[in-house]
Formats: structure tokens, sequence, C-alpha cells
């Protein structure tokens, strides 16, 4: 999906979490805030997941012939 395709995607998606927050009464400076922080939460997940995935173990050597 192209950077285009996505932002057609989130954006009203956004707009419309936000304005929903902001009619039930939060901030919206607060509900600005949260987003963003969440979105740091999940960039930092993704970041780890793909080091963990990138990390190649050593093979043990716990099996009967290898003392």
């Amino acid at each position: 999906m192209s950077y285009r395709n996505i932002l057609a995607e989130t954006k009203p998606r956004l707009e419309a979490l936000v304005s929903a927050l902001v009619a039930e009464g939060a901030e919206h400076n607060a509900v600005l805030d949260v987003l963003e922080k969440e979105l740091g939460n999940l960039r930092q997940k993704q970041t780890v997941a793909s080091i963990d995935r990138a990390t190649v173990e050593e093979p043990s050597n716990d099996w009967p012939s290898a003392e």
C-alpha cells in the first residue's frame, strides 16, 4: 500500500477518533498527547519485534553426543 493510500485511510479515521473523544468530554490536546505516546509505544514494539526476529541464537550443545 502506498503512502498516499495509507494517509487517505488513516487521516479520516484519526480525525474521527479525536472528534469522538473530544465530543465525549476529553480535551483536544490530551487526546493528541495520548495518541502521540501510544504511536511511540507501537513504534518501539515494532522495533523490538524486528530485532528479536533478526537475532539468531547459537544452537544448543545439550544433545547426548555433545560431551
